[in-house]
């Protein structure tokens, strides 16, 4: 597959449809392309742990903390 000549193709389908529909779904997708580099369970698990560390939920640790766990734990 020459990745030019299907930009070109995609361009030309771009440039003759009149459905906004089309357009809106394109832009979602390169939207998601460009903002997710997690899944979809990933993202439900940070929003979890987010609402949980900012109701004072759960056992959180700092950056130092961490990395002094961290070293514990290899030495």
């Amino acid at each position: 597959m020459d990745i030019n000549l299907e930009k070109l193709e995609l361009i030309e389908m771009l440039m003759n449809t009149d459905k906004i529909s089309v357009l809106k779904k394109i832009r979602a997708i390169f939207q998601k392309e460009e903002t997710t580099f997690l899944s979809e369970e990933q993202i439900k698990i940070v929003a979890e742990r987010r609402t949980e560390y900012l109701s004072g939920e759960g056992v959180y640790f700092s950056y130092d903390e961490v990395k002094k766990r961290f070293e514990q734990k290899i030495s």
